[in-house]
């Protein structure tokens, strides 16, 4: 290896272990990324954080690479403030790029965690309207339609519960399973294939239906920390109340089956979980 390039390599090698802001050049911006992904996926945000927020300051702000690692410093943000200000640069400041649709899901989700329906299904439209086609879109439909049934606008959701099951693709199994679950609310009117609904004696009744529990606690506000960080990992998770014990609790499933797939998912991103008997909704 030349003088020239082994300090060059020494100096990026330098740039990704100690953090500290180096002239890291463009074409070299991919390795780091991956870097940071890669931290995230084995649970340290801290250090993913660090690294893309050292990134930022010497990638150009009208890079392609910029909205990318601006993304990733989100997502690994350690508070829903930070993360909400960068998904949102994303979004307005960068729309043609390829984060500006995850951008927009994971601000719903910030909002929905929240509470507030109305900010988060304003994210949902404009995603949908700016990416009919995207990646995103069946996700976008199906938590258009979660919203859209919690407050009371059954046509809606129907026709967003339909788009949902026409364009989430067969690899996400976790939200055709949430999508399937709601689905007998819009029969007859709703049926994805054309065939004729099932009749409502087949639908299976919320108190056989399964979910996944992470955790009980004592204190409300435990529950709510636990389940803000995994709704960022982009799990559909809440919080249930009863005999003195808050539970946080990921999805609803029509089987014992569908909820052992979701465990062993849930169990590869590192979050341990056991099978129980949802609540009624």
């Amino acid at each position: 290896m030349k003088p020239c390039a082994a300090v060059r390599a020494l100096v990026l090698l330098g740039c990704l272990l100690s953090l500290y802001p180096c002239d890291v050049p463009a074409q070299r911006a991919d390795s780091a990324v991956a870097r940071i992904a890669g931290l995230v996926s084995r649970g340290d945000r801290q250090g993913a954080y660090a690294v893309a927020d050292s990134l930022l300051t010497v990638t150009p702000v009208d890079s392609p690479e910029y909205p990318e690692v601006l993304y990733w410093r989100a997502f690994s943000a350690a508070n829903a403030a930070g993360a909400e200000r960068d998904y949102l640069r994303v979004a307005i400041e960068y729309p043609l790029s390829l984060r500006a649709e995850d951008a927009l899901l994971l601000l719903s989700q910030l909002e929905f965690a929240r509470g507030d329906r109305t900010a988060a299904l304003k994210h949902l439209d404009r995603l949908l309207r700016d990416h009919p086609t995207g990646h995103n879109a069946g996700r976008a439909s199906f938590w258009t339609a979660r919203i859209a049934f919690d407050t009371g606008d059954t046509a809606r959701a129907c026709q967003a519960l339909a788009a949902a099951r026409a364009k989430l693709p067969e690899t996400d199994i976790e939200t055709r399973n949430q999508a399937e679950y709601f689905a007998p609310r819009c029969s007859p009117r709703l049926s994805a294939d054309g065939s004729r609904p099932a009749p409502e004696s087949s639908v299976v009744p919320a108190s056989s239906s399964y979910s996944l529990q992470v955790a009980a606690f004592r204190t409300r506000r435990e529950a709510d920390v636990l389940m803000r960080g995994l709704k960022r990992r982009g799990f559909d998770v809440r919080v249930t109340h009863q005999d003195s014990w808050y539970r946080v609790r990921i999805g609803r499933y029509a089987t014992h089956e569908a909820a052992a797939q979701a465990q062993a998912r849930a169990r590869a991103s590192k979050v341990t979980t056991r099978i129980v008997e949802a609540e009624k909704p």
